[in-house]
Parts: C-alpha cells; structure tokens; sequence
C-alpha cells in the first residue's frame, strides 16, 4: 500500500486538485446564483399577489 501512494506523481495530483477545487467553487456559485433567482422569483410573486388582493379589495369597496 505504502508503494502505491509513494508512487502518485505529485505534479499530477497538483493539477488535479487545482482542477477539482475550480469546478466545486463553480458548482457552489451556481446553486448559490439559482437560491437567489428563486428568492427573487419568491418575492416578486408575493408582491405580485399582495397588490392583486388590494385592487381586489378597493374593487369591492366601491
């Protein structure tokens, strides 16, 4: 066992690691960018709704 890890080039490993820790920051940023867009959409809805019901209530009063 102690063969075969001595054995990994190191550059390699390096490389590797530069690599993988890009694509996880990337991964990260992207579900963070989509919980945002749908917070967003989220708000936006409920705003939407809210002035819905208030025209909706001044109709009925009238």
């Amino acid at each position: 066992m102690l063969n075969l890890l001595l054995a990994i080039d190191t550059e390699a490993l390096k490389k590797a690691l530069e690599i993988s820790w890009k694509g996880m920051l990337a991964v990260v940023v992207v579900v963070g960018i989509i919980i945002a867009v749908t917070y967003l959409m989220l708000f936006i809805s409920k705003k939407a709704q809210e002035k819905k019901k208030k025209k909706e209530e001044a109709a009925k009063t009238e």
